[in-house]
C-alpha cells in the first residue's frame, strides 16, 4: 500500500467517523458504552495515524507522479459534482420556501434552519467521502 492510497483510507476512515459522531451528537442517537469506545479509539486512532505520517512524510519523502495528481484530480472533480448538485438543491429549495413564506407555519421556518445546516454538514461529509472513496477506488483500481 502506498503513501498515497494510506492518507486516502485514514481520510475515509475519519470521515465515517466524524459523521458518526456528529449524528449521534446532533440528533440525540443512541450508542451503548462499547460503541461509544469503539467510536473514540477510531476517531483517536485515525487522528495519530494521520499525524505520524505527516511527521514521517519529511524525512523519507517520496514525491507524487503524475498517476497520483490524475487520482487526486479525478476526486477532486468528483467531490465537486456532489457539492454542487446539492448547493444547487438547497439554493432550489430555499427559493421554493421564500416564495410560499406566507403560508408556511413558524415551527418549520424555524427548524429548516436547522435542517439547512445539517444538510451542509452531511453534504461536505460526502464530498470527503467521495473524493476518499475515489482515490481508493482508483489506487485499487491501478494494482
Amino acid at each position: 500500500m502506498t503513501r498515497q492510497e494510506l492518507i486516502a483510507w485514514i481520510s475515509f476512515v475519519s470521515t465515517a467517523a466524524l459523521v458518526i459522531l456528529y449524528s449521534v451528537l446532533a440528533f440525540g442517537l443512541s450508542l451503548d458504552d462499547g460503541q461509544w469506545s469503539l467510536l473514540w479509539k477510531v476517531i483517536v486512532a485515525v487522528t495519530v495515524l494521520e499525524v505520524v505520517i505527516d511527521y514521517s512524510r519529511g524525512r523519507d519523502r517520496v514525491e507524487r507522479d503524475e498517476r497520483d495528481d490524475t487520482i487526486e484530480a479525478r476526486g477532486i472533480r468528483n467531490a465537486y459534482r456532489v457539492l454542487m448538485v446539492a448547493i444547487v438543491i438547497l439554493i432550489g429549495h430555499s427559493a421554493t420556501v421564500n416564495v410560499l413564506w406566507e403560508g408556511l407555519d413558524p415551527v418549520y421556518l424555524e427548524r429548516m434552519r436547522w435542517l439547512t445546516l445539517h444538510y451542509l454538514v452531511y453534504v461536505a461529509a460526502a464530498a470527503s467521502l467521495i473524493k476518499s472513496g475515489t482515490r481508493i477506488y482508483l489506487y485499487e483500481r491501478g494494482k
